[in-house]
């Protein structure tokens, strides 16, 4: 029987965020892709463009981020857990208080590093199901005197689309 071995996947989804420093979950739409080198390692890229958040007392009100490195694949077959470290950078902003009334702070760009750990089910030669667990690292400078932390926990599920190979 030949096995399917992808070259390129890809995916959209939205993914939930859970501040680690403050009581805040963010929607995010996610995209990513990975470009396979071998069996066990790929190139990795992800999108996060921040949607919005279920917070009255916000803090970081654009929080976009762009992130690239290598993911390690242990699967065989069409189940394909990995795991993933990358850098990159997040487009921010908060809103801080100037003489009692709300103000953005400039657009920031903030270096930031996420690990991630999921998992992909080949469900045809064109399709795939995933699930993934990241953490995210870094801190937004602000105008305002406050560092805020950007640590946060994201969970992207969903339906994506590849193109591969058969191998032996």
């Amino acid at each position: 029987m030949t096995e399917f071995l992808p070259i390129l996947t890809t995916m959209a989804t939205l993914s939930l965020g859970w501040s680690n420093n403050a009581a805040e979950q963010n929607l995010y739409v996610h995209g990513s892709s990975d470009l396979y080198v071998s069996e066990r390692v790929s190139l990795r890229g992800d999108a996060y463009w921040f949607a919005g958040e279920q917070h009255q007392q916000r803090r970081i009100i654009d929080n976009h981020s762009v992130l690239a490195g290598a993911a390690f694949h242990f699967g065989k077959g069409r189940f394909d857990p990995f795991v993933a470290m990358q850098p990159g950078v997040s487009f921010t902003r908060s809103e801080f208080r100037v003489d009692g009334e709300r103000t953005p702070s400039n657009w920031k760009v903030t270096p930031v590093a996420s690990a991630t750990m999921g998992a992909r089910y080949f469900v045809s030669p064109n399709f795939h199901f995933f699930t993934e667990l990241r953490q995210m690292a870094g801190t937004h400078l602000s105008d305002d005197p406050r560092t805020i932390g950007l640590a946060e926990t994201r969970v992207s599920f969903g339906l994506g689309a590849q193109l591969g190979r058969t191998g032996r």
